[in-house]
């Protein structure tokens, strides 16, 4: 996908080479937890990862 303009395409590229970086650094253990987050899903078809990001219950 290319960017419509001169700068949404260098926000393209500087977005690609943190991704990268941060790829680079992660082991292979962790490209594989971090891939099962998308992967595996409830019986609900929500995947983990959603399960992750939904905000905790108020304390009761």
């Amino acid at each position: 996908m290319t960017a419509a303009t001169p700068a949404g395409q260098i926000r393209t590229e500087v977005n690609a080479s943190i991704c990268e970086g941060i790829h680079d650094r992660m082991s292979p253990l962790q490209r594989t937890e971090l891939a099962r987050l998308l992967e595996e899903r409830d019986s609900d078809g929500t995947t983990l990862l959603n399960r992750l990001k939904k905000p905790a219950k108020g304390p009761s």
